[in-house]
């Protein structure tokens, strides 16, 4: 049975400050990794709110990465916003400065599954790489399933907004908590930030020193 083996929230506002969503000593930014991440500078905003939250749960399940091929480690995305920032910004962008003069770093992140495609390629994913609507449940369904299928023994599930982004990293060993213990107060969340309050509240319930402090 799949069970949840790290869980983590990260804010926006500790990008350059010290961690905020799981490990003990992990810091904001890109601080918060345990290996150098390429290239961190350049991505959106998104995608660094995505991959420190990867981070994070990664830190809190006791896990290393990069992590080894034969371990098919998954990830699901989810946020009711998308990329239409990003989207915004790059047409902006295309209007003002033209073809030759515009920013083509911004196109790379017109793609909701942008932020997930930037966590494969840090932490070594070789497992499905997926964005799915529906909000956290949806994704931890659809991380589960990937489980259940042989298709992955390790995934990910992270939700994000402008400024927040929690994810559960799920297994298909035994871990800390009954994926149903989640599951089952994400049916009553109203909205995506309803969802990262119920993750955050899980996570001041463990209460287990120097993990997962928010």
């Amino acid at each position: 049975m799949a069970r949840v083996a790290g869980i983590s929230v990260v804010m926006a506002s500790d990008a350059e400050g010290s961690g905020a969503g799981g490990g003990s000593g992990v810091g904001g930014g890109a601080g918060a990794f345990a290996q150098p991440f390429k290239n961190y500078g350049r991505m959106d905003e998104t995608s660094k709110l995505v991959c420190r939250a990867v981070a994070h749960a990664v830190r809190d399940a006791g896990l290393g990465y990069p992590f080894a091929p034969d371990v098919q480690a998954a990830i699901v995305g989810t946020s009711a916003e998308g990329c239409l920032e990003m989207d915004t910004l790059y047409f902006r962008d295309y209007v003002e400065c033209g073809r030759k003069l515009g920013r083509g770093n911004y196109f790379v992140y017109t793609l909701p599954s942008s932020p997930m495609g930037e966590a494969t390629i840090h932490f070594a994913m070789e497992g499905p790489s997926l964005f799915v609507s529906g909000g956290l449940a949806s994704a931890m369904s659809t991380a589960m399933a990937l489980i259940e299928d042989g298709e992955a023994a390790l995934a990910f599930a992270v939700v994000s907004t402008r400024d927040r982004a929690a994810c559960v990293a799920i297994s298909a060993t035994e871990g800390a908590i009954n994926t149903s213990g989640i599951t089952a107060r994400l049916v009553g969340a109203a909205t995506i930030d309803d969802e990262i309050e119920i993750v955050s509240r899980t996570i001041e319930e463990r209460g287990a020193p120097g993990r997962c402090k928010r």
